[in-house]
């Protein structure tokens, strides 16, 4: 099996000021620099920042960096520069965070373990998830010529006090998408839980690779 990396996300919820995200800003404060001036442009409502293949967008519900153009997740630098952007920002409300990271699988043809989880993805899924008493399933279906064909996979599973795990495998033709969440919320009322993506990051890439292989088998 291939494996190919699209793109790493950290998505945060919450209730920000799009106007706060400039070049200037993100320099000043040792967030982020950069040798080319960015793309895009700074509102009241909604920002965004491209530089080179590195993305900030803040809405007024919502902040988000995309590396788009990542060779390892575990040497990506903006889970710290999400991490440090809502420090300074530390008065800001925020509710949840999540990272994401999103590959694309092809000659997966050989895996058994890819083709038995999706002929019946309600027993094979708990066999690649951490041992936990429950998970949530949800699969998309498509019908042809009265035979079903699963396309889409979610699964989802809490790992610790309101910390979650949920994967998406989406099978298109000869490529499958694959993304792998990890996500913590409750924050509004411990502020201090945002920095546990930051403070496990590494073991969070060992769970996403560990996930990968036992698939790919």
């Amino acid at each position: 099996m291939e494996i190919g990396n699209n793109f790493q996300s950290v998505i945060t919820l919450g209730s920000f000021n799009p106007a706060i995200l400039t070049p200037e800003f993100l320099k000043e404060n040792g967030i982020a620099t950069f040798d080319a001036p960015p793309k895009g442009n700074t509102s009241p409502v909604v920002s965004q920042l491209k530089f080179e293949n590195i993305s900030f967008f803040v809405e007024l519900e919502r902040f988000q960096i995309v590396d788009k153009k990542i060779d390892s997740f575990d040497k990506s630098p903006i889970v710290p520069w999400a991490f440090k952007y809502l420090d300074i920002l530390r008065y800001t409300p925020v509710f949840v965070q999540g990272v994401n990271f999103n590959v694309n699988l092809t000659n997966f043809e050989d895996s058994k373990s890819i083709q038995n989880i999706f002929k019946d993805p309600i027993l094979e899924m708990p066999k690649y998830v951490d041992k936990v008493n429950e998970y949530f399933v949800d699969v998309k279906t498509k019908i042809v010529e009265g035979k079903a064909q699963n396309q889409v996979i979610n699964c989802k599973w809490d790992i610790d006090n309101q910390i979650s795990i949920s994967t998406n495998l989406n099978w298109k033709n000869k490529e499958m998408l694959l993304n792998f969440n990890y996500e913590v919320q409750n924050i509004k009322s411990d502020r201090k839980r945002l920095s546990i993506i930051m403070d496990n990051y590494q073991s969070i890439c060992e769970k996403f690779d560990l996930f990968i292989e036992s698939i790919a088998k």
